[in-house]
Order: structure tokens, then sequence, then C-alpha cells
């Protein structure tokens, strides 16, 4: 019988989940949607999920190769994408359970997690206040304060305006919108287009359901960045523009500015996205933060490697561990405070109420010493004598109760001696009024990758024998020549660039390697003094290779500088693609975000798998 070509079976059930999902997404990735919609669409195929249904359902294999003995499987990218997005819905390890930081910005382009604003005020009631819930206005509604103010700016003036700092305005009884602060910030957007600004939104007794409409109306904080960053990127290239055309998409402007994909892999993306850029302090083996071009890679780092930056703080005090936030003690500030400081603070009677509770704090079952902490009626209860409480309590903790717990409990081997984290939940017991953060604990973890872009535009590649040997080691040699750094001890680990090479013992170590022919090893720690030259030879950044010693071969990427680096998403303004380009421009220096976000905290008493600001492995955001 002669053979026949005929379509491959489809799983039905499958197939009307690939389509549920796959069908939305071609619509939406057409050019003739918005940046928004394309930008969503970008990000949802980005995660892998889209095409590993789509295979699922036509019964496909997810791995490539030929396998069996000495053979050689890989799983499809697309497929490892999607482990890698898929995975921090796992349970997180641990003893603690965990649950997902919330990430109010930290969704695709055009994305919101936020109420639409519908009954956030009530529609009667006149407010008299600030109005945070409002973080955007639409430009074409406000009205100049009066007639003196700037009502138009020169095209010159629009092209370089920054809009990285909302405008303040207020909303009076009557519905009316007058800008108090901005007007030429506004001026500017409505002639480049922009809707709408980020905003600081003041009531002057006006009515809840005006607020209400506000709210309904107002579009995405960080449309603005890409609306601008659209315009400036259609300029013509020496106007400081890309030369691109008017529709031009983020993913076009990364690419005409040579983003270069650098995916970083940690324990602790929350203490990596703590600020609006990465801080270089936090690095340790180079410049900053290394990254690689390999989701597997980086998730596998992110799986099995200890955030390092915590052994440069890390005094290994207990009570440094247990601390609270200002904000839930209602206070202002970000550094957290000590638990036991906190005693210092709280009233006579809750002082009164924890020292009672204290003294009757033990096992649930006290005669077998079994069962988890519980509060007894009496201090008969207790997993210690009541004179040991005392002296405890009197003599070595100063009369603090909270210090003696802590002494009593997790330095007398009753509870972890690595992961003493429970006792959190027995300060709870005793009455401790605030929550309890244990960011600062080396037990506490928040695996994730955060997916980016990093600007390097004049990298050295580790590859180019030529330019090291005839000009990157002549150079360094002359400049280390009567150097006199000397190697420190301790370390945070055997790549610490602090205690692996002197500035001179790593020129001569990479001469060496090159002399025989070997990719050289001294790129894994990489002095500062080291980077700091090679910035004055025009360089910004390292290209290395992976896997030298076994294993998947990578791309490493090592920018210098914090502002290198960008959300995957971001909105990739040519005007903002360095520090000397915004500076000449006159427009807000390069960051990590479009604009300032409130501190990622960790949940207290969790430790999470989750998703960050750029809601990197579930969500996304733009700069």
């Amino acid at each position: 019988m002669a053979d026949r070509i005929q379509a491959t079976p489809r799983n039905s059930v499958l197939g009307l989940f690939s389509d549920i999902v796959n069908l939305p997404l071609q619509y939406m990735s057409s050019p003739e949607r918005t940046q928004q919609m394309q930008g969503t669409a970008q990000f949802l195929y980005g995660t892998g999920v889209p095409q590993t249904l789509e295979r699922l359902s036509y019964g496909e294999p997810l791995i490539t190769g030929a396998g069996g003995l000495g053979g050689t499987t890989r799983m499809r990218p697309e497929t490892a994408d999607a482990l890698l997005n898929v995975a921090p819905f796992a349970p997180a390890a641990g003893r603690v359970a965990g649950r997902m930081i919330k990430a109010t910005e930290g969704m695709p382009v055009g994305m919101s997690i936020k109420d639409a604003g519908k009954g956030i005020f009530e529609d009667t009631t006149k407010y008299h206040q600030k109005v945070p819930e409002i973080k955007s206005i639409n430009v074409d509604k406000l009205k100049r304060m009066n007639a003196g103010e700037v009502a138009d700016v020169s095209d010159e003036v629009a092209a370089k305006m920054d809009f990285s700092e909302p405008i303040k305005v207020s909303v009076f009884a009557d519905g009316e919108l007058r800008i108090v602060d901005g007007h030429h910030r506004v001026a500017a957007a409505r002639k480049l287009g922009i809707k709408s600004l980020p905003v600081e939104l003041q009531a002057i007794n006006a009515k809840g359901a005006t607020l209400n409409k506000l709210a309904q109306q107002a579009t995405y904080p960080q449309q603005a960045a890409l609306d601008l960053a659209q315009q400036r990127a259609a300029l013509p290239v020496e106007q400081g523009g890309l030369g691109l055309p008017a529709n031009n998409t983020p993913e076009m402007r990364a690419q005409a500015m040579n983003a270069i994909d650098y995916l970083h892999g940690t324990d602790r993306l929350d203490r990596l996205l703590s600020g609006k850029n990465f801080d270089p302090k936090k690095a340790t083996s180079g410049a900053m933060p290394y990254g690689t071009n390999t989701p597997s890679m980086a998730s596998s780092y992110a799986m099995n490697k200890a955030d390092t930056s915590l052994a440069l703080t890390n005094e290994g005090n207990l009570a440094d561990y247990f601390q609270v936030f200002p904000k839930s003690m209602g206070e202002r500030g970000k550094n957290p405070v000590n638990v036991e400081n906190i005693w210092y603070r709280l009233s006579p009677e809750k002082k009164a109420e924890i020292l009672d509770k204290a003294s009757r704090i033990g096992y649930a079952d006290p005669q077998e010493a079994m069962g988890g902490f519980v509060l007894h009626p009496t201090s008969e209860g207790m997993p210690y004598s009541k004179s040991h409480w005392e002296y405890t309590l009197n003599r070595e903790s100063g009369g603090n109760p909270l210090t003696a717990l802590r002494k009593t409990f997790a330095e007398s081997g009753m509870l972890d001696a690595y992961a003493p984290s429970e006792l959190a939940d027995i300060y709870k017991l005793v009455g401790f009024p605030y929550e309890i953060t244990q960011t600062n604990a080396p037990w506490t973890s928040a695996k994730g990758v955060f997916t980016g872009k990093a600007m390097i535009t004049n990298p050295i590649n580790t590859s180019d024998t030529t330019t090291l040997q005839e000009t990157v080691i002549p150079f360094l040699k002359e400049q280390f020549k009567n150097d006199r750094t000397r190697v420190k001890t301790g370390g945070v680990d055997q790549w610490d660039k602090n205690t692996r090479f002197t500035p001179k013992q790593w020129v001569n170590q990479l001469e060496e390697d090159l002399a025989k022919g070997e990719n050289s090893f001294v790129w894994t720690s990489i002095p500062d003094k080291v980077t700091a030259q090679l910035e004055k030879l025009g360089f910004n950044g390292i290209l290395d290779t992976g896997g030298k010693m076994g294993g998947e071969v990578h791309q490493v990427v090592i920018p210098f500088k914090p502002e290198q680096i960008r959300s995957r998403f971001a909105a990739f303004d040519p005007f903002r693609k360095d520090v000397a380009t915004a500076t000449a421009m006159g427009v807000a220096l390069p960051d990590l975000l479009a604009q300032p976000v409130n501190r990622y905290e960790l949940p207290q008493d969790t430790t999470p798998m989750y998703t960050d600001p750029f809601g990197n492995t579930i969500g996304s955001s733009i700069r």
C-alpha cells in the first residue's frame, strides 16, 4: 500500500488547553496591536509554556537527541523555560511554609494585578487628603493652575524631557484637575502624544465618585516610559535615536542597542532586587553579579548556590536574624530593628504580659519533651527549672525576656541548631505585637532567576587572545608593576575576588594560561583594581565562557556597572542607554526600574519561592 501523508493526531483535551493559550497570543502578537499587548504576548511566549502545551497536544517529545548509553539528550529550550517559569510554584524547601510575595508592579507590559479601581472610595463621601491609590493620570484632563503657567514647549525640550518624577495635581469638589507642579512635563507629554503621566494626587473636598472614576481611567504607571522610548527610538541616529520605524517595539529597541541576554540565578532574589539597581557591594567574584545566557544554568545556580553576599555582613549573631521593619510598627524608615531591642519601646502593659508568658513556654508534652512549643497555664510546663529561667533573665539578659528566650531555646539546642526559625513562633506565643522578619537569617531562601539584559557596548571577549596578549596584559602589567596589594585572608568562597589573587598575581596567571593555550579561570575572580584598569582601556564588561570544567557550555556575562542591567521587559529608551548618553541628553540616569518602587521584603516567617518586582520567572515589569 502506498504511503499516505496525514495530519498528526492531536489529543483533544491537551489541544483545547493549547488553543486557549495560543490563539489569543497570536492575536496579541500582531503588529497592529499596541506595545502593551505585543509586550504581554512576547512575555507569555517567553515563558515556554505555550510552545510546550502545543508539543504535548501532538504527543511530541520534550527532549531532543539520540538518548541511550553514550547518546546525548537535551531538554528543548522552550521546555526548560516552561519549567523555569513553573518551578517557583513548587512548595518552598525547608521547615517553614512558603508563600508568594506580592509584586504589585510585577506584571507584563500593559497588565496589572491591582483592582481596576471599582469601589476604592465611598461615592458620596468628600475626601481632603493625598490619594496614593491613583498613581497615573490622563494629561488631557489637566488644567494649568493659572494662566501664567507654561502651556507649550518646543520639540527639542519635549524630546529631552524627563518624566520619571510624578507630577503633582489637585482634584477639587467639582472634579476639576489642576496642575500644582509639572507644567513643563505635561506640555511635553502632550507634544509627544504621551497620554498619561505618573502623579501625586491631592484631593481637595473631592467626591469619592470622582476619585473612583479617575482610578478606573488610570493607565498603567509605566506606559509613559514605553511611549517616550518609542518616540525617541524613531528619531534619526544623529539626534540620539535609533532610526527605527514609528511603531517600533521594546524588542526592536533592545536589539538595536545590542542588549545581551543576562540571567542571574540566586538563592536570595529579594536581596538582589532590594534597590533601584543591583548593589555592586554584594558582588563577591567581580564588579557585578555574573550572568549567563542559559536558563537551565541560571536555574541551577538559583537552586544550588548560596548567596555569598550575606557572608560579607553576617556576624553570626542570632539576635540579628529576628527583626521588625519600621512600617510594621507604624514608623518610617527601611532599616529593620532587632526584636530584642524593641522590648525597650513596649508599653508597661505589654512588657508585663510578655514577662508573664515567657515563663510559661514549653513542649506540648512536658513529660516526654515532645510536640511543638505551647503556652502553658503555669511555669510548671517549662523545659527547665524556674531558677534557671530567672538566672538567665536577670543575670544574663538584663531583664529582657526576649533575649532570655533566645538564650534558653535557640542557643540551648532545643531548636534546630542550623535554622532556629521557630524562635519567631515563640516570640508570638508570649505576645510580641509585631510581624517578625528573618530576611537576614542564613537559612532564609528566596530562590529565583533575574531575567534581563546587559547593556555592554565594548566587552572584553576572553576568547580574543590577540587583544588580551597585545593590549590588555601589557597595559595591566605596567599599571600593577609597583602594586603592593596583599591577598586577604578568609573569603566567602574559593572565588572571592579579595582573597584569591592580588592584581599582579591575576595578570601573571592570565598571561601564563594564555601561553599554554588555556581558557583562563582568572575571570571567575576579578579584583576591583583590575576592573578599574580595564575600564580605563575603554571596556565596560566581559564575555567569558562557562563550563570549562565540564557540563553545559554557556556564555558568562559580567557587566561593570549597575546601570548596565535592565529588566527583560524594559522600555529600552535610547536616551537612557548609559550614563553618558543620559547626561548629554539631560534626562534621568538609567536604572533598573522605570520609577521607584517600594522595597520588596520577604513576608514574615516564610521561606518563599516567589515573583520579584520584575515578575521574573512568573511575571514581568518594564523600565
